[in-house]
This record gives structure tokens, sequence and C-alpha cells, in this order.
């Protein structure tokens, strides 16, 4: 059931509504509701299923779904049982009724802050200024610590110290710029120094400019740049000597097949 916000909606039938369905949150915490369905347990309540749907949308300040299971499964997180039985691991998958909802979450997932480090960065502060540290070492100390400390959760605390994966993919992933104005990669400082503010080379070599440098072969110049990407890379070192090794035009390094 997909719950649908009303319009210009009072504060006083929110809490009504609320109101009504705060028997129904008691009742499920209840072990002996757990082999009741549905329809049953909203009796209990002296409540309709018109009347609790109704109740949902009045509540819900957006659109949400409502998922169709029996009410001993009401804490179990939404999955889907063929992914489930592929992952084979835990799962929590949502539909995503809003755009913009998915984009906030996400955000607002990777911008969270980490309080934990904050009370450790004021830690460090504090002992700086007992010792009498001068501004350029409490800023260098600050710095390190910053870089070295993460606050974690417990689950990934215990996945990285027992060694467990924490996903699995049987597919590589690469980027290929496709734009007319491709993103770039600039060459290191320590080599732009040492080059006059004249000359042109000041990119690294992308994956673009080795496919145009391709060997002069019927395999290679036949091939397209999503296949040149998914079944050929680059080597380097003692792998250049390689049977299977070609070297790329203009010097831009070996290839392989």
């Amino acid at each position: 059931m997909i719950t649908r916000p009303g319009e210009n909606v009072d504060p006083q039938q929110v809490a009504r509504a609320k109101e009504k369905l705060k028997p129904l949150n008691l009742l499920l915490k209840e072990p002996e509701t757990a082999s009741l369905s549905l329809l049953q347990l909203l009796a209990k309540c002296n409540l309709t299923l018109s009347e609790y749907q109704q109740c949902l949308n009045t509540i819900n300040k957006s659109s949400a779904i409502i998922l169709k299971r029996d009410p001993k499964d009401c804490w179990v997180n939404g999955y889907n049982p063929h992914l489930l039985e592929a992952w084979d691991e835990n799962i929590d998958v949502s539909y995503i009724l809003n755009a913009y909802s998915c984009i906030i979450y996400i955000t607002s997932y990777i911008t969270k802050k980490e309080s934990g480090l904050s009370e450790y960065l004021k830690r460090v502060i504090e002992n700086s200024s007992r010792d009498n540290v001068n501004e350029c070492d409490e800023m260098r100390e600050i710095m390190q610590e910053y870089s070295k400390k993460r606050e974690v959760s417990a689950q990934e605390c215990v996945t990285r110290a027992c060694g467990i994966h924490m996903k699995k993919c049987s597919r590589g992933v690469i980027f290929i710029p496709t734009d007319d104005n491709p993103v770039k990669m600039s060459l290191p400082m320590s080599r732009l120094e040492n080059k006059t503010s004249e000359c042109p080379n000041v990119w690294m070599t992308s994956l673009t400019d080795r496919y145009k440098a391709r060997p002069e072969t019927p395999e290679y110049e036949e091939m397209c740049l999503a296949d040149f990407a998914a079944t050929c890379r680059i080597v380097y070192g003692q792998h250049t000597k390689g049977k299977h090794v070609m070297p790329l035009l203009n010097e831009m390094g070996f290839v392989e097949r």
C-alpha cells in the first residue's frame, strides 16, 4: 500500500490519528500477537482497514510504502528474496517514490558528522594548551590526529577486525570519459615545476589518449573505446615483456589484451 498525504491536514487530525494508532503500536510489542493476521490485529484495536489506511495517510507527511506482511514481521527490514539469496548478507532496501528524498538521504549519509572524532580533537587541543606547545606544533599535532582517526560503528569495527568482506562484486567498474570536454588529471606539481609556462603537455595520459594510440593491428583497429577499456589493461615493468603485450603508439606505454 502507498500512503498519500492529504492537503491542508489539521494538526488536531494528526493528533487523533496518532491516538487511534497508539493501541496498535502497543499491541505489536506483545508476543501473543505474532500469530494474528492484520485484520485480527485491527479488530482488537477497534479499527477497520479503511480507518487504518486513513490514519496512515494523515500522519505521514510524504508518500510511503507500507509493505504487505504478517504482524510478526513488522520489525524485519525490507528485502528482496532473490537478492537476499544471492547477496547472503543483511539487506535493507526501500522503494523510491521521491527522487529528491533519495538525494537528501544519500547526501545526509555521506556528510554525517563524526561526533566521537570531534570530542577526541577537543582533548588533543586541551592537552596541547596544558603542555604550552606553540601554535605551529599544535596545528601539526591536530592535523596528524585528524588524518589518522575516524569514528566507526560497532558493526564496521567487527567486520574489519574479523577480516569480513564489506562488499562483494563480480564485475569491475571503469569510468570512461565521453564528454566533448572530458575531465583530465594534471601532472604532479613536482613535474609541472620543471616545465615552462608555454608547454602544453601538462595533463596525465588518459584512457582516451591510450585508446587513440592503440596498436595498428586489425585486432585493435576494429575495437571501440568500450571494448578497449573492458578487455585491455596497461602493463608496466617486467609485465611489458609478456607474450601478448603490445606497445602503444607515441611511446604511451604497453597494453595487454
